[in-house]
C-alpha cells in the first residue's frame, strides 16, 4: 500500500501531551486521521496500489488494514522521501508489517530505505461520526483564501495571547453579501475581523 506525503504531514498535528492513542497518526485504508478530541483532520488519497505494481518493493509485506504511526516516525519518513520524486513509487512510501513491526519503504532512483516502527497496541477513537454530515447537502458552500484566513487567525491569537481562554466566535449571516465575522474578547477589548468570501470557487 502506498502512503502519500500529505498523510505523513498530518503527524505534526497529533497532540504529544494526550498520553493515549490520539498522540499518533492513524492510517486507515486510504485515509490518515489525527484528532485531539476537539478537532478531527483527515486526508484521503485513493491512490492505493498493490505492492506488485511497483518493482523494487517487497511483495511479501502483509498490508494491515489500520495502524498507528508515531509523529517521530512520520517525520523521519518525510526526511527520507525524495525531494524531487519521479513517479508514484518515489513520491510515496510503501508500508506493510513483519513480525511485530510496521515497515515503511522509501526509495529513490538508486536506493531503498526501510524505516521500522514497533506496532502501537492501542485503539484509536472512532472519528467517523463528525464526517457523517458530509452526506447531507450543505445549505451554503463558502470559499475563502487560506492566506487571508491564516492572517486573521494569527492576529486573533496575538490578541488573545496570555489569556486563559483563546476561543473566538465565527458568524456567517448572508454569504451572498455579508463577510465572515470573527470576534474575540478580553477584558474590555474586542477583536473583530471581517473576511469576504465567495459562494462559488473561482475556476482556473
Amino acid at each position: 500500500m502506498l502512503i502519500s506525503q500529505d498523510k505523513f504531514l498530518l503527524g505534526k498535528y497529533a497532540k504529544k501531551t494526550l498520553k493515549d492513542s490520539r498522540e499518533n497518526l492513524y492510517l486507515d485504508g486510504d485515509s490518515a486521521v489525527v484528532t485531539n478530541g476537539r478537532y478531527v483532520i483527515k486526508v484521503t488519497d485513493s491512490r492505493v496500489r498493490n505492492a506488485e505494481d511497483y518493482l523494487g518493493f517487497d511483495n511479501q509485506l502483509a498490508v494491515p488494514l489500520s495502524v498507528l504511526v508515531a509523529p517521530k516516525t512520520a517525520e523521519k519518513i518525510l526526511k527520507v522521501l525524495p525531494k524531487n520524486p519521479t513517479d508514484l513509487a518515489t513520491l510515496n512510501a510503501m508500508f506493510g508489517t513483519s513480525d511485530n513491526n510496521i515497515n515503511f519503504e522509501c526509495r529513490d532512483l538508486h536506493t531503498t530505505t526501510v524505516i521500522k516502527q514497533r506496532r502501537i497496541d492501542q485503539e484509536f477513537p472512532n472519528t467517523e461520526a463528525p464526517f457523517a454530515v458530509q452526506s447531507i447537502r450543505p445549505r451554503t458552500v463558502f470559499f475563502v483564501g487560506l492566506d487571508y484566513l491564516e492572517a486573521i487567525v494569527k492576529a486573533a491569537k496575538g490578541f488573545m495571547k496570555g489569556q486563559a481562554s483563546d476561543t473566538i466566535k465565527i458568524s456567517l449571516r448572508d454569504p451572498s453579501s455579508d463577510p465572515i465575522e470573527i470576534e474575540a474578547k478580553k477584558d474590555s477589548s474586542t477583536f473583530t475581523a471581517m473576511l469576504m468570501g465567495r459562494e462559488e470557487e473561482a475556476q482556473s
